[in-house]
């Protein structure tokens, strides 16, 4: 799973590394119509001195005061007393945790944001799509959204369903919906529940929807039902107890949000996270955990209840992995970007599926339940770069000012910013072919 870190976790590190971050948790209910904060343990962790925490800030984020940021007007060391400007807080019953910073906590989110684009492509954002399907003659495909730069495009070679690491093979079944004994299902399958599937590629001019071998399933859904085709059980269920499996078809649709692939057990069933996109040829997979001593296993594609429409599969794999089992990829390296559209100098094998690999700027940060797709040690560049940006605003501030400490941090931090950089920065892409305009 990808690395991410929480605004809350970044905001209290950044005042850490400038070494100007404290937390608390008053020792006395906040009172209503009042805007004093206390914690007597705050001197004895140093903050003895009354007025230290002038015009410094308090963060709080709790139900009675979500997201209040107030600056301190006053701070008596002795009793631990916090006095804020602006208006009074609301009452908190219990004791309450916050963040003292000597920088504005929303200047502080600002600086994360500026960090997040000024350190592209130090630390990214690394995509990996493949929703791009080939065609005979076509050339020119749309770069996938959410794409900014594209570090290698692959094409995968054809692998089929026929291998012995497929289940649904193994069991005999027509995977590839090859065989139609019947008219009315594939072979090895159950009847399908408001669907009508029929043999595609038996007649001379169906080719159009056929990925492998020289059969596909044509699957019309039923309106306002909601339909479902199951293979039937495997042979023996138990050898599967307690494994996660992982099931996936290619399904052919112009139609999104309707369709999805299951698995399921005599206890229970796990569907595909996310519906069939509507895009053309997707792969859809649905990964389950088989309960202890099952009785049945079998998987399948579930389509929600709606108007009728027509789909195409091809390709159905059930497997011991908790990830799907893709084919291999080989380099396509006859292509360049003009604007937003990839053009090969030559078509590309028909009916293969494109990966995409390629980068965007880590997400922006809001919310302080939002988060940076990044966790250490490379979220120490984010945290320098947002320093610096900081300490620019701060003392430009204060130009002309004698006494402008903010000069020596921007430098001192400058420096730790390129040690970052070569430490933990991400790996470096060439721009092999740039984005020319077409």
């Amino acid at each position: 799973m990808m690395a991410t870190t929480a605004l809350s976790v970044m905001r209290p590190a950044i005042s850490k590394l400038d070494g100007t971050y404290y937390n608390f948790s008053t020792t006395t209910n906040v009172a209503a119509s009042s805007v004093v904060l206390i914690d007597t343990k705050l001197e004895g962790i140093g903050l003895h001195e009354d007025d230290k925490l002038n015009n410094w800030w308090v963060w709080l984020n709790t139900t009675t005061n979500p997201s209040v940021e107030r600056v301190i007007e006053d701070y008596t060391g002795a009793a631990g007393s916090i006095t804020v400007r602006g208006a009074n807080l609301a009452a908190e019953s219990a004791s309450v945790s916050g963040e003292i910073h000597q920088f504005r906590p929303s200047d502080i989110k600002d600086a994360f944001n500026h960090a997040i684009y000024k350190e592209y492509p130090f630390v990214y954002r690394e995509i990996e799509d493949t929703t791009l399907h080939t065609h005979q003659y076509q050339t020119a495909f749309d770069v996938p959204s959410g794409i900014q730069d594209i570090n290698t495009i692959q094409i995968e070679t054809q692998m089929g369903y026929e291998f012995d690491g497929n289940i649904l093979y193994l069991e005999g079944y027509s995977a590839g919906f090859e065989d139609w004994t019947a008219s009315t299902k594939p072979d090895g399958s159950d009847a399908p529940t408001a669907l009508t599937l029929t043999e595609y590629g038996a007649n001379e001019d169906e080719e159009d929807f056929i990925l492998y071998g020289t059969r596909s399933c044509k699957s019309v859904a039923t309106a306002s039902s909601t339909c479902s085709h199951y293979w039937t059980s495997v042979t023996s269920p138990a050898h599967f107890s307690g494994q996660t499996l992982t099931y996936e078809e290619k399904i052919y649709s112009k139609t999104a949000s309707r369709i999805k692939v299951e698995i399921k057990d005599n206890v229970g069933s796990t569907a595909s996270t996310t519906f069939h996109g509507g895009t053309g040829w997707e792969m859809v997979r649905a990964t389950h955990t088989v309960t202890n001593g099952p009785t049945s296993l079998q998987a399948g594609v579930t389509v929600a209840s709606g108007t009728a429409f027509t789909f195409y599969r091809d390709q159905a794999i059930l497997t011991r992995a908790e990830r799907q089992v893709t084919n291999r990829w080989g380099n396509a390296g006859n292509y360049r970007v003009y604007g937003n559209v990839i053009r090969f100098s030559q078509a590309p094998t028909a009916n293969r599926f494109l990966r995409v690999v390629g980068r965007l700027p880590l997400s922006e940060v809001g919310a302080d339940t939002t988060t940076i797709e990044i966790g250490e040690p490379q979220v120490q560049i984010i945290y320098r770069a947002a320093l610096i940006y900081l300490y620019d605003q701060y003392r430009s501030q204060r130009s002309g000012q004698a006494d402008n400490p903010y000069n020596d941090d921007y430098v001192i931090q400058g420096i730790s910013l390129n040690q970052a950089r070569k430490l933990y920065g991400m790996k470096q892409y060439p721009i092999r072919f740039p984005r020319m305009q077409p």
